[in-house]
């Protein structure tokens, strides 16, 4: 009798120590569908820290709670993995650091960037580069970035700064280019010049671009001479 009094209360402590060991969840969410890749998705997830604790079924889950686990009912909604995809495509990447106003987003800060890589390069040499509009795009339909403006370079504006300079710059897609008048010039094009660097070249096929932009493109040595 002594014996499986004894039995049973080691039992009963092991239990309880089992208990104490389970892992307390700093975040339990539970009550929606959970995706698994290939797997049969899970109704709730626990995670600790930065790491995914366990998946499963709501009640399995929520004996993962301790007193200082957050607890959000998920009622029907989709959990997804964070997607996080690092790359770089070096062939590209350099053009980044040409003339770059991806993050310009006013008339004036245009202005500036343009008076600061005409003081950095010399007389004559072609700017190029632009790449504008992309966080706009890129923001659209995001429920947690800050929206952004839709921003496009005049080039009137800058004429006489870079009038040493000639500029062709595109917007990030290749969808849009502007030229100042130098460049225009320099490759023949016969153009109303007032109009021209007031105007935005536009290209519905990124893969054929309008004359006169191939040809100053060429000259600038954007793109290989085909």
């Amino acid at each position: 009798m002594r014996f499986s009094l004894l039995a049973l209360a080691l039992t009963a402590s092991g239990l309880v120590a089992q208990e104490r060991q389970k892992p307390e969840a700093d975040l339990i969410l539970y009550g929606g569908v959970v995706y698994r890749g290939g797997e049969t998705p899970a109704q709730a997830v626990a995670v600790r820290g930065n790491l995914i604790l366990a998946v499963g079924g709501t009640e399995s889950m929520l004996e993962l709670r301790g007193p200082k686990t957050r607890v959000i009912p998920l009622r029907g909604r989709l959990v997804v993995p964070g997607f996080n995809d690092n790359h770089v495509h070096f062939a590209s990447a350099a053009r980044f650091l040409e003339f770059n106003i991806m993050t310009t987003t006013t008339q004036a800060e245009f202005v500036e960037r343009v008076k600061d890589v005409v003081s950095r390069v010399p007389k004559g040499e072609w700017i190029t580069g632009g790449f504008w509009g992309a966080y706009e795009n890129w923001t659209q339909g995001s429920a947690t970035a800050t929206k952004r403006k839709s921003f496009t370079p005049n080039m009137s504006l800058v004429e006489e700064i870079t009038k040493n300079h000639p500029m062709l710059i595109q917007r990030f897609d290749r969808g849009e280019w502007a030229a100042n008048r130098i460049a225009l010039k320099s490759i023949g094009h016969r153009i109303d010049l007032d109009t021209a660097v007031r105007a935005v070249l536009r290209c519905s096929n990124r893969c054929r671009l309008p004359e006169p932009i191939r040809a100053a493109d060429r000259l600038a040595g954007t793109v290989p001479v085909s």
